[in-house]
C-alpha cells in the first residue's frame, strides 16, 4: 500500500475522458444487471419453496449477475475515483499558477490569452467536478444494489443454475476488462474516439503567442505532461 496516496501497486490510473466513459458504461450495466435480476426474484420459504416453478433459476441468475460486483466497485473506489481526484487537483493549481501570471502582466495580447486559457481550465474544472460527483453517486448506488443482493440468497445454499438464459434476463458478462483494453477496443473499432463523437472531448491546443515557459502548456484544458504545473 503506498503510504502516500493510499493506493496499492506501482501504476496509478491516469484520468483519461475517453477511458472513463468507457468504464462508467460498463459500471452501470453491471450495476443495472444486477438491479434487474433482483427485480425478478420470487418470495421463497426457508426450504426453497415458492409458487414460481423456476424460483431456484432466477436466484441463480442473480448469484451470475452479482459475481463481479465488488471487482467493479473495488476498482471505481481505488483507481478510478482517486485519478479524477488528483486531476481536479492539478486543474485547480494550473488555475492557480495562470491568476498570478494575468496579475503580473499588463493588458495586452499575452494577458487576453491568458485570460481565455482561464476561461477554459474553469470549463473543464467544472465539468470533471460534475464527472465525480456522477460516479460518487454511481457508487454509492452500486453498494445499495449490492447489499440488497447478498439480503436476498437461496434458503438452501448455492442455487443451482439453469442450463440455458431463461428468456428477458440479462446474463453475467465475466470480469471487467482491463481499463487499456477498452480504450484500445474503442480506438482501433472506427478512429473516432467517444469523447470525438460527442464534441465533449477536453483536449484544447494552447493558441500560440510569446510567454512565458510552462505557461501555454497551461493553456490547455487536460493531461500535461508534468503532474504538476511548473514556470
Amino acid at each position: 500500500m503506498d503510504m502516500e496516496n493510499g493506493e496499492s501497486g506501482a501504476h496509478r490510473l491516469e484520468y483519461d475522458f475517453d477511458e472513463f466513459i468507457t468504464f462508467r458504461a460498463g459500471f452501470s450495466g453491471k450495476i443495472g444487471g444486477l438491479e434487474a435480476a433482483l427485480s425478478f426474484l420470487p418470495a421463497v420459504d426457508k426450504d426453497g419453496n415458492s409458487d414460481c416453478p423456476f424460483a431456484e433459476s432466477l436466484y441463480a441468475k442473480k448469484e451470475e449477475a452479482a459475481e463481479f460486483v465488488p471487482a467493479w466497485i473495488e476498482d471505481m473506489e481505488e483507481n478510478y475515483l482517486p485519478a479524477i481526484r488528483r486531476e481536479i487537483e492539478r486543474t485547480q493549481s494550473n488555475q492557480e499558477v495562470l491568476d498570478e501570471a494575468v496579475n503580473e502582466m499588463g493588458l495586452n495580447a499575452a494577458q487576453q490569452q491568458l485570460y481565455r486559457g482561464l476561461d477554459r481550465q474553469q470549463g473543464y474544472l467544472h465539468r470533471l467536478i460534475e464527472e465525480m460527483q456522477s460516479m460518487e453517486e454511481d457508487l454509492a448506488w452500486a453498494r445499495r444494489v449490492l447489499d440488497k443482493s447478498n439480503e436476498r440468497k437461496w434458503p438452501k445454499g448455492n442455487p443451482r443454475k439453469p442450463v440455458a438464459a431463461l428468456p428477458g434476463m440479462l446474463p453475467g458478462t465475466g470480469r471487467p476488462l482491463p481499463r487499456a483494453e477498452s480504450a484500445a477496443t474503442e480506438a482501433s473499432s472506427g478512429g473516432a474516439t467517444l469523447g470525438t463523437a460527442f464534441g465533449l472531448s477536453p483536449s484544447l491546443s494552447p493558441e500560440p503567442a510569446s510567454l512565458p515557459a510552462g505557461l501555454a502548456d497551461l493553456l490547455s484544458a487536460g493531461p500535461m505532461p508534468s503532474p504538476r504545473p511548473y514556470l
